[in-house]
């Protein structure tokens, strides 16, 4: 039987749309955060109050979804981090699993690959790796 999976279509930078498939853990705290935030249409992250409001016709700023982050990251006893290095791990992750760089691109929201590559943060060993496994040239020894 096939885990349940949904998809969310997201609306980035200037009106561009994508869809995105979410499936086992993150579909489980998508869900969790739904039954806070409600099903209604709209932005994903609201705006919550200090009071604990949830003010659902006014979307998050990206400044306040990278504050969340931050002190989350602090709770959590890990290094400071923002959106754009979580951006950066789903590209790398992806493309260390050999996902094809315009898939990664599609699902980054990036209309030119070039783009999703300034965010591959994968090591050297990565690329030697990847010439050692792929690329195969056979060699025939010279006759004499």
């Amino acid at each position: 039987m096939d885990a349940e999976r949904i998809e969310l279509r997201i609306v980035g930078k200037r009106n561009k749309q994508r869809m995105l498939y979410i499936d086992n853990g993150a579909l489980a705290y998508l869900r969790d955060w739904l039954a806070v935030r409600g099903n209604e249409g709209g932005a994903l992250y609201v705006l919550i109050l200090k009071s604990g409001l949830i003010v659902r016709d006014r979307a998050m700023s990206t400044t306040a979804l990278d504050q969340v982050l931050v002190k989350r990251c602090e709770q959590a006893g890990v290094e400071d981090m923002d959106c754009h290095d979580l951006r950066r791990t789903l590209a790398s992750n992806l493309l260390d699993a050999e996902v094809d760089i315009s898939i990664v691109s599609g699902l980054m929201g990036h209309s030119n690959v070039q783009t999703t590559v300034r965010y591959d943060r994968r090591p050297a060993e990565a690329r030697r790796r990847a010439v050692s496994e792929h690329i195969h040239v056979p060699h025939h020894k010279r006759r004499a």
